[in-house]
């Protein structure tokens, strides 16, 4: 062999050992570390309380440093306050779901949920039932071969084996992958959503034609940052959480869609309302025909919004004869919104009791004047105005969400925003006090900065914070001043297009203007629960201090 390949041997074989990795050691990467706990605190706040959930490291299978780059939330489980179990059912599907997806399972990690992090008798015999699951994907690791090419001979060489009649200039770009034989062995990761955790790493080894499974140890722990880390969004985790799992025995599905079919029977109070609009609805079908689409939308209960309804004009028959149904229908629709318009205004109504609310003012305009089509007219813009308000307080919510937990929404792009507490507790204190305005959440968070900080905000959160700005966009009652609205609406297109701006813009329009804002508020803009009676009925009824949207 020529002196100068052997050089190029000896120094690849030196530059080896340097890049030696102690496969020993479990190996994470920050993104993945992150998820893992991004989960656990997940499952823990739709539950309520402290919850135990699982999942399982993985690693590429083509890996020759054995990184755990991702996890996989683990399929069927039940979440219970002290302990998880797997099954072997269990780890055989997520191995082929994982090996579908060029991912093999190198251990597993589970959450104990507000308890401290150690293994328990459950969490060993989960522990060993993971690894004789993944057993025959982690008795071997990949590692590169170290091989010279002759170009006198034309012939690779590596190890004990001879390739000839090759492409030397081609064989320059290749890698030679071989398999090392290893005893099997799975590691176990146990966190808590406070952010501490446990390891344990477990091997078996073969005598003769049995294994032996060896005490376990404790691994060192590398968290490695590395370019184009796992990206990850809270909302992807908490629908994964949502199908996957089971909390005191019910699923999160369950237990939603239980949320969303809620009913009242405020419908009732309506009844009079109701059966005057139906008299007048009914004569006036007959007298205009096609002219009566709205009309026909709105006796037209089918699931759909009002607005969905009114945009889709209405062309099948409707049986005027049976009053009694269409009144019932009517009813069973703000049965489902539960608008009740004596009830106080403490907390933000959301999108469909807002719907509602436009009705009723329709039913009782139309079955009142003589001029219907102005009656016709205003229930169009009202719905158009709310659909569009609500699309801008969508966006809105989204960017100050994202902008206070980055770290978490879209782990991959952190930025370091300098008012992210800041703005969370402003945030935190309107999806739990539905009844503070945004500027008194602003004024709160300033008089304390350090409290009601979140890492992260779930789906009803995220809607209650949506229904406030909706409030605020719409104006009913007047809450907020115009300068906060304003702010919100340029606060929303610079974190879209520039979000390293978003700092400055907070320093400038909400920070240091501020007292301004205070002092208007103070002076111009009458507290929710003075406003109207204090009653809902008083925005039915218009009331003298409402006006016009602000957006």
């Amino acid at each position: 062999m020529d002196l100068d390949i052997l050089l190029k041997v000896e120094q690849a074989l030196k530059e080896d050992e340097k890049k030696t990795i102690d496969h020993t050691n479990l190996r994470i990467t920050k993104g993945t570390f992150e998820k893992i706990m991004a989960y656990a605190k997940v499952v823990s706040r739709m539950a309520g309380s402290g919850m135990e959930c699982y999942g399982y490291l993985l690693t590429p299978r083509d890996s020759l440093d054995g990184l755990i780059t991702d996890i996989y939330f683990a399929n069927d489980q039940e979440a219970h306050s002290a302990y998880v179990r797997v099954t072997e059912e269990g780890v055989f599907h997520t191995l082929r779901d994982t090996e579908a997806l060029g991912y093999k399972i190198v251990g597993w990690w589970h959450s104990h949920g507000t308890m401290p992090t150690f293994h328990s008798g459950t969490d060993v015999n989960n522990f060993l039932t993971i690894l004789h699951g993944i057993a025959p994907l982690t008795m071997f690791r990949n590692e590169e071969a170290v091989f010279a090419l002759n170009n006198v001979e034309k012939r690779l060489e590596f190890d004990n084996y001879i390739l000839t009649g090759t492409n030397v200039e081609q064989l320059k770009r290749i890698k030679i992958i071989k398999k090392i034989e290893q005893d099997p062995f799975a590691f176990s990761l146990v966190v808590n959503q406070f952010g501490d955790y446990y390891r344990e790493r477990i091997t078996k080894t073969r005598q003769g034609k049995e294994f032996v499974v060896n005490h376990p140890t404790h691994p060192k722990v590398e968290i490695v940052d590395i370019d184009n880390d796992v990206r990850f969004f809270i909302d992807q985790i908490e629908k994964d959480v949502f199908f996957k799992i089971k909390i005191n025995g019910r699923s999160a599905r369950d237990v939603f869609a239980e949320f969303n079919n809620r009913t009242s029977d405020v419908g009732k109070m309506y009844e009079s309302l109701i059966k005057r609009f139906l008299e007048s609805a009914i004569s006036y079908i007959n007298l205009n025909g096609d002219k009566s689409s709205i009309v026909k939308a709105v006796l037209h209960q089918d699931g759909r919004s009002l607005i969905e309804r009114i945009k889709t004009s209405i062309e099948d028959q409707i049986d005027l004869t049976d009053k009694s149904k269409l009144e019932q229908d009517i009813i069973n629709y703000f049965n489902r919104t539960r608008l009740n318009i004596n009830t106080p205004v403490f907390n933000a109504l959301e999108r469909d009791q807002f719907e509602a609310l436009y009705l009723l003012r329709f039913m009782k305009k139309f079955s009142d004047g003589i001029d219907k089509n102005s009656s016709f007219e205003k229930l169009t813009s009202d719905l158009e105005r709310l659909e569009q308000v609500f699309g801008k307080a969508l966006q809105t919510a989204k960017a100050l969400v994202s902008y206070a937990t980055e770290i978490f929404t879209d782990y991959y792009k952190i930025q370091n925003h300098k008012y992210r507490l800041f703005i969370s507790g402003v945030l935190n204190r309107l999806c739990t006090n539905g009844h503070v305005s945004i500027t008194q959440s602003v004024k709160d968070q300033l008089s304390n900065n350090n409290r009601g900080v979140k890492d992260f905000f779930l789906y009803d959160d995220r809607r209650q914070i949506t229904n406030q700005l909706l409030m605020a966009g719409l104006n009913y009652p007047q809450t907020q001043p115009r300068s906060i609205v304003s702010f919100l609406e340029e606060f929303t297109t610079t974190y879209q297009t520039s979000p390293e701006k978003c700092d400055q813009l907070i320093e400038q329009r909400l920070l240091s203007g501020f007292g301004e804002c205070s002092k208007y508020q103070d002076s111009s803009v009458v507290p929710r629960r003075k406003q109207f009676g204090g009653k809902i009925y008083g925005m039915f009824s218009g009331g003298k201090n409402a006006r016009a949207s602000s957006w």
